[in-house]
């Protein structure tokens, strides 16, 4: 038996749909409580996932900014901030989006192999298998066991 590691769905949605405007402009919903429980997660996560599209609409990813959690992660002999995992089947990226800034591991889950240029954004790739099921195992294998994945409805 194989033994995956834990993913936490972490999504913004919203009843009126304000969270996806047309124009795939980001929406700024939620308040201090909604940003607790984001910040609590991604503590608690080894790893991130968040999709392509979701990158190319943002530009940046979240980060733990609570000094309280970020010196409980030091405690625990782990990284400030996650590693974040892009996963896509393009391999087109502008390197000049906030998230090639920020201060975290950058990696990307793709189906086919990268070009030089992809890959000089990126700190590792990995290769997406054919089910998620086996995704999964793979990163286990890697020691991230416990996965926030990110996103939208």
């Amino acid at each position: 038996m194989i033994n995956l590691p834990w993913v936490r769905l972490v999504i913004a949605v919203s009843l009126d749909g304000r969270i996806a405007f047309s124009s795939d402009v980001k929406a700024n919903l939620g308040g201090s409580a909604d940003r607790k429980v984001l910040e609590e997660s991604l503590a608690w996560a080894d790893a991130t996932l968040m999709g392509r599209k979701t990158l190319s609409i943002h530009q940046n990813t979240c980060l733990i900014h609570s000094k309280k959690l970020i010196n409980q992660r030091r405690k625990d002999g782990r990284q400030d901030q996650p590693i974040s995992i892009i996963v896509s089947k393009k391999n087109s990226f502008k390197s000049n989006w906030d998230f090639f800034k920020q201060p975290i591991q950058k990696w990307l889950l793709s189906p086919k192999e990268s070009s030089e240029k992809t890959l000089d954004c990126f700190d590792h790739q990995v290769r997406m298998e054919e089910t998620w099921e086996k995704n999964l195992n793979i990163l286990n294998k890697k020691g991230y066991s416990k996965i926030a994945l990110l996103g939208g409805a």
